[in-house]
């Protein structure tokens, strides 16, 4: 038991409405082209993301990332953490039996395998994409908002980092977690926008 609690603690927030599952399936597509871009900055997805009707649902920052051959160290690394946040939303699309534990990242070769690439349509894993039931996003935020809580009252009290999680795995899970249920304290918040408040 904790002592801290989660904003699903107020009954009113069960009325939320999630995104749709071709959103969500819009947003794996275009975290898999953010994640392919950070190991390969020579690869260029704006093109498909057009033919596609995508790229409008790019993120202005992702565009920026996207469009840039020679992003910085820093651009590449936080980029390459999103593939924590297309697992969780890969999970959410019932593409991933189970949220695994959050103590190393994931293999991100493994996830492409789920999402069509640049030699592909997208239009079938658009339309047949469902999002989990309701309680089952509801059950691994706790979970997820639980592991980000502590995280961060061990980094603000100076302890020693817990065992068994990894910081950076459980901010990547909350943020799309966060974007799923339309997360936001005054108004529904957008992919470059999302809070990950604890």
């Amino acid at each position: 038991m904790t002592d801290h609690q989660s904003d699903f603690d107020d009954p009113d927030k069960f009325m939320m409405v999630l995104r749709s599952g071709d959103e969500v399936a819009a947003r794996c597509i275009i975290l898999c082209c953010v994640v392919a871009h950070s190991e390969d900055p020579s690869l260029s997805f704006e093109g498909w993301l057009k033919t596609e009707q995508l790229w409008k649902k790019v993120s202005p920052n992702e565009k920026q990332f996207l469009l840039n051959n020679t992003p910085s160290e820093r651009e590449v690394k936080n980029a390459s953490w999103r593939s924590e946040a297309l697992l969780t939303l890969l999970w959410s699309l019932g593409r991933v039996s189970e949220m695994p534990s959050p103590v190393q990242t994931e293999s991100f070769a493994e996830m492409l395998e789920m999402v069509p690439g640049p030699d592909e349509g997208t239009a079938k894993f658009l339309s047949t994409a469902r999002v989990r039931p309701l309680d089952e996003i509801i059950s691994a935020y706790e979970v997820v908002y639980d592991q980000h809580w502590r995280a961060r009252h061990t980094q603000m009290n100076g302890t020693e980092p817990l065992t068994g999680l990894e910081r950076g795995v459980v901010y990547e899970r909350h943020y799309a977690l966060n974007w799923l249920r339309r997360y936001g304290i005054f108004e529904e918040q957008e992919w470059d926008e999302i809070t990950t408040d604890t």
